[in-house]
């Protein structure tokens, strides 16, 4: 479950997820909000290098650690909903991204894992394997640079819906397999690589009617598994 408020961390308490089910990405944090993340043992995703000292602080870090990546440049594919990463204030630039899982391993977490989010609600099947490519070669370099181990990549940004008539609906299974070709060169390779991402397609799971479906899926998807992101005022 892929939370950025307070109340999307307790309304995934609320309805079951438990532990590193649960994806906590947020950009201006308080202390409260680290507080419950950590208290449920959420995955926390930090969208600053400035955050870890932070975090240190008022919780400790954990053993298992993710970072937001901001490749920066222009991202063509999808649409500039996010702005492009290059005029984007989210996440961490590639030399801050270094320092921030080299510091965190300074605390000995057993962990760490990368997340983008390049694209909101993508309309076409290039996006994510656009992504992964990118963020597959990013934790090669990571690891060779720092030593660190990467227990899974966050493919973020959502699959969009054809809203309207004239739009042609995402292929699943073909951005699926896409991304599984830069998991199989760049990451299986590694001796220590688990199942490697995990998407969050949170529009996709909007129905005809504009109904959300709050449930995993992971059909026709060649990849370990998939999160489902409930934003609260939509519930």
């Amino acid at each position: 479950m892929d939370c950025a408020s307070e109340v999307e961390l307790m309304l995934a308490d609320k309805c079951g997820f438990r532990g590193e089910e649960i994806m906590f990405s947020s950009n201006e944090t308080t202390a409260s909000e680290y507080e419950l993340a950590r208290k449920l043992g959420a995955i926390i995703n930090l969208d600053d290098i400035t955050h870890i000292n932070f975090l240190d602080r008022l919780v400790g870090i954990p053993p298992l650690i993710c970072c937001r990546y901001n490749p920066g440049g222009h991202f063509a594919l999808g649409n500039t909903i996010m702005d492009h990463p290059c005029d984007a204030k989210y996440g961490m630039t590639p030399e801050q991204i270094r320092r921030a899982i080299s510091g965190c391993r300074s605390w000995a977490p057993r962990n760490s894992a990368c997340y983008a989010f390049l694209v909101s609600g993508a309309m076409t099947n290039k996006y994510y394997p656009a992504l992964a490519e990118i963020m597959f070669k990013k934790a090669v370099q990571l690891h060779k640079e720092t030593g660190a181990t990467f227990k899974f990549i966050n493919l973020s940004g959502g699959i969009g819906i054809p809203y309207e008539p004239e739009q042609k609906a995402n292929n699943i299974a073909v951005i699926g397999e896409g991304c599984a070709g830069p998991s199989r060169r760049l990451w299986c390779p590694l001796a220590w690589a688990t199942p490697p991402s995990t998407p969050s397609w949170a529009v996709s799971c909007l129905d005809p009617t504009d109904a959300w479906l709050p449930r995993r899926s992971t059909r026709n998807i060649p990849i370990k598994n998939t999160s489902v992101w409930m934003p609260a005022p939509l519930i």
